[in-house]
């Protein structure tokens, strides 16, 4: 039997947008970061392109989601809603699932950074 000081069990609820590791002298790479602000443009390069049908309420809510972004202490949720808005637009277009290839890489990496928040935007892809 180990000490009490020798256990390395991991007892948590719900990790999301996390990386648990135990053991000695163990090292995370942060390969979850992000250029915020570049995968703001990439998606709204990916959506730009989309024939939706109120292509202002697209552009409203991806202006919201830049300026959020380019705050010092970015709020997630605000974050996570103008997407929402956002991506609630481009599923407006006819095109919208013939794109999808193009804008889920780019939605997966926002919806990543934006951990417990985020995880809604995936759902709006399908």
């Amino acid at each position: 039997m180990a000490a009490s000081g020798d256990n390395r069990s991991v007892n948590a609820g719900i990790i999301i947008g996390s990386v648990v590791t135990t053991g000695d002298h163990n090292t995370i790479h942060q390969a979850n970061r992000i250029d915020l602000q570049a995968e703001l443009a990439g998606l709204r390069q990916a959506l730009s392109g989309l024939a939706v049908p109120e292509p202002g309420r697209l552009t409203d809510a991806l202006d919201d989601a830049e300026a959020e972004a380019a705050k010092p202490q970015p709020d997630k949720g605000a974050i996570t809603k103008f997407l929402g808005r956002a991506l609630g637009a481009a599923k407006g277009g006819a095109d919208f699932s013939a794109n999808v290839a193009q804008i889920a890489p780019r939605v997966g990496a926002l919806a990543s950074w934006l951990g417990e928040h985020g995880q809604s935007l995936l759902s709006l892809l399908g």
